[in-house]
């Protein structure tokens, strides 16, 4: 073996030794990105199950009333408030001097924040989009109440917008478990929400 052979393994070996090095990098590298957007999924996740300032707005949604009770400790403060009730619903511009519905109104605003922070969390690439169906149950529900839709629009929530252009993105609806019916009416809310919010 002559000197130039040697010259050339150990180049050739060197080579290797440094692409296996630019390969484990590369593995770490996409390693802890998903360990990253793991990290953003679950305080999601954990967000929507623990934030007490989104369970009026999850009762709304999820049973279309709210048993709101002002004082704990006495059985005579509490309402239940349905959502063809609220005032803020059925005119956005206008709510009643009511504490209850002040505090339902609060609760779905944090609660359609939050639904955006999902949505912005989605277009920058911190949760993949086979994620959100994590959220599909809270984001169907809202999307097809329109007292809620109209109400979003009355209003500035951004990064909501934000959601809605993500949804309308191909093959992210078509993954949720919907009916051809279902899917086409959260299609046409999601555009009417889009139209609506564009212009301003």
């Amino acid at each position: 073996m002559s000197a130039n052979d040697i010259v050339a393994w150990g180049t050739a070996g060197a080579a290797l030794v440094a692409l296996a090095g630019v390969f484990w990098g590369i593995y770490q590298y996409t390693k802890g990105l998903k360990i990253q957007r793991q990290q953003v999924l679950f305080g999601l996740i954990k967000e929507l199950n623990d934030n007490e300032k989104l369970d009026y707005a999850k009762q709304l949604l999820g049973y279309g009333h709210v048993l709101y009770q002002r004082d704990s400790k006495d059985p005579n403060t509490r309402r239940d408030y349905k959502v063809d009730d609220l005032i803020f619903l059925k005119n956005p511009k206008e709510y009643k001097d009511d504490e209850g519905e002040i505090e339902i109104k609060d609760s779905l605003d944090s609660f359609i924040v939050f639904l955006g922070t999902v949505g912005y969390s989605l277009q920058v690439g911190a949760i993949a989009a086979n994620e959100v169906t994590y959220f599909q149950y809270w984001i169907h529900r809202t999307i097809d109440n329109q007292g809620v839709m109209n109400y979003a629009s009355s209003k500035e929530f951004p990064l909501f917008l934000i959601l809605v252009k993500e949804l309308l993105k191909p093959k992210i609806l078509d993954k949720w478990n919907l009916t051809e019916k279902e899917l086409n009416q959260t299609r046409k809310n999601l555009e009417k929400y889009e139209n609506t919010n564009e212009k301003k």
